[in-house]
């Protein structure tokens, strides 16, 4: 019999990320092993707010175990996600998943890394006819690090800002803005730069839009697959 193959997620903010597996598991293999690690695992409110993104840092955008979010430093959280990606490997990790669509070069590991980011950007690249593409950010300060990375040759790019984080109230303004702006700017694929946007949502705007859309757990959940 095969050994049981073991899938290491790590997020930026603190396991377990139930949000996401919930939508992920049922999608892979049967009898997969997951196993999980955050970069804040073990802190508390008070050491979490030290790692709040300061001057050029990039914020980054994640969820805490009590189910409320937080913005933390790129540079700040990075030794963590480091430290996190080789804890997964001693345990024994077959495959090690970014819970988070930026772009780490940093990071490395001696199993297969799956890198949201560069999943999404690969198959945009191999796709024909993408000339317009909106890009689904969950903070402001995002923007214009999103306009660089998702740069395409020939293609006209606009970024739309949702916070998958924020509250009812809160999401429903920020929803109206956002489907005014596709419905103007009719792009030919709607990018979620956030793995906090969830399937569910992300179907229920194509159904409204009818506009084609890139998810980073549906790209995971394809990357695993083929892995497993």
């Amino acid at each position: 019999m095969a050994a049981q193959k073991k899938v290491g997620f790590v997020t930026i903010g603190q396991s377990p990320r139930d949000d996401i597996l919930a939508e992920l598991t049922p999608l892979l293999p049967a009898g997969v092993e997951i196993l999980e690690a955050g970069a804040l695992d073990g802190l508390g409110r008070k050491e979490i707010e030290v790692l709040a993104p300061e001057a050029q840092d990039f914020p980054l955008i994640s969820r805490l175990r009590d189910g409320f979010s937080c913005t933390v430093g790129r540079q700040k959280i990075l030794p963590r996600l480091i430290a996190r990606v080789k804890e997964l490997e001693i345990s024994g990790a077959d495959i090690i998943a970014v819970l988070c669509t930026e772009d780490f070069p940093e990071l490395s590991s001696r199993k297969h890394l799956l890198l949201p980011f560069r999943l999404m950007k690969s198959e945009v690249d191999i796709r024909q006819g993408v000339r317009k593409v909106t890009v689904v950010v969950p903070l402001k300060a995002q923007e214009k690090a999103a306009r660089q990375k998702w740069a395409f040759p020939g293609a006209s790019l606009k970024t739309a800002v949702l916070n998958p984080y924020a509250g009812p109230k809160e999401q429903e303004a920020e929803l109206d803005g956002f489907l005014s702006l596709i419905q103007g700017f009719q792009p030919d694929r709607l990018i979620y730069d956030c793995l906090g946007f969830t399937l569910s949502f992300c179907q229920k705007i194509n159904e409204i839009s009818r506009i084609p859309f890139l998810s980073p757990r549906l790209s995971l959940a394809d990357s695993l697959n083929q892995l497993l």
